[in-house]
């Protein structure tokens, strides 16, 4: 991930080359939504890997090419775990969501969200 990848925290959204093992980040187990302390903290000043970049109206990450990406493909019901190589230019299907586990309360701030109404235009 690039440094100003935003990672969800229990302080709210931190760009990952903040992020510290005293933050609790967002973590997806199963179909719900925890929050888990970090065992690591991995930077790496220069990437000569080719990156991943992929802008859409749901999704925006660049990452390095060996990213493992949560994904979908059009053939499978179930999400995995695929490097972002092997789903480059095709059709794959984002997990952005998850159900808040019973321990899990958010705080924080959180950006404002748009929402499209027949007429096209955003509110």
């Amino acid at each position: 991930m690039t440094g100003d990848h935003q990672v969800l925290t229990t302080r709210g959204w931190v760009p990952i080359a903040e992020v510290t093992i005293q933050h609790k980040v967002a973590t997806l187990q199963g179909d719900h939504l925890k929050y888990e302390t970090p065992t690591d903290v991995y930077k790496y000043d220069d990437i000569q890997d080719e990156l991943y970049d992929l802008r859409s109206e749901q999704v925006e990450i660049t990452c390095t090419n060996n990213h493992r990406m949560y994904v979908k493909k059009r053939d499978r019901k179930q999400y995995e775990l695929i490097e972002a190589r092997k789903i480059m230019g095709k059709r794959v299907s984002y997990l952005k969501n998850a159900k808040l586990g019973i321990d899990t309360q958010l705080s924080g701030v959180f950006p404002a969200a748009s929402h499209r109404q027949e007429t096209g235009t955003e509110t």
